[in-house]
């Protein structure tokens, strides 16, 4: 991410850019539930973010496959049935689109 920060803003010192890296990720996700969670955790740089959006996103998935099974198939971060591409995906492919 640091390479792609680097791209982005290459006259930004590092702290600003991972800031910037930081508020865009969390800018990014959709769902407000999710984008609150993972903002509130104290994580520090933009990995440790992804790494607890896309634990938020699997626990959720696993609940998801769960309730699909008694035929509830709504999920509480997406709003969407359980083949839906996770926010911290989507974000990912973007990133990697624009270069």
């Amino acid at each position: 991410m640091q390479k792609l920060a680097e791209i982005a803003w290459p006259l930004l010192d590092p702290l600003a850019q991972e800031e910037m890296v930081t508020d865009q990720f969390l800018t990014g996700l959709d769902n407000h539930e999710l984008r609150v969670q993972v903002a509130t955790t104290g994580a520090r740089g933009i990995e440790d973010l992804m790494r607890i959006a896309s634990s938020l996103e699997a626990v959720e998935g696993e609940e998801t496959s769960r309730r699909a099974k008694r035929g509830h198939t709504q999920t509480r971060f997406t709003g969407e049935s359980e083949g839906y591409k996770s926010d911290t995906t989507r974000i990912a492919d973007q990133i990697l689109a624009k270069l």
